[in-house]
């Protein structure tokens, strides 16, 4: 899922949460946990993006990078040297990826924290 999709999906989880928590109190504190919950699901969502293109990250460009040192002398010093440098720049493209990814994680969590508090004083005044 694309990171456009997921925020496209907490858009409209946060619509229909602000559009049920007109309809009553109790119905406001399902419209809250349901919010809560699609934050959640995002959350995770993100994780296992986050820990996918980790996961590649480490393996595939290193991969690329014994492969090419193995094959030292079968290409060209020029060929050798552009892939080399793609490879750099695939790499630096991913941590950018990773570090956009670790940053929409880090508001999640924070956004689940605050629905959480919100979530149990509205609970409390009920």
């Amino acid at each position: 899922m694309s990171l456009l999709q997921v925020r496209s999906l907490f858009l409209f989880a946060l619509v229909l949460g602000l559009s049920q928590a007109f309809v009553g109190r109790r119905n406001f504190q399902e419209s809250v946990k349901t919010t809560l919950f699609r934050y959640e699901q995002l959350h995770q969502m993100l994780k296992a993006q986050y820990e996918s293109i980790a996961t590649y990250k480490n393996t595939q460009v290193r991969n690329m990078l014994q492969i090419l040192d193995a094959a030292e002398g079968l290409f060209s010093d020029r060929f050798s040297r552009n892939l080399r440098t793609y490879i750099y720049e695939s790499d630096h493209i991913l941590d950018l990826m990773l570090q956009d990814l670790k940053s929409q994680l880090q508001k999640y969590e924070l956004l689940i924290e605050k629905s959480r508090v919100f979530l149990n004083q509205t609970v409390a005044e009920l």
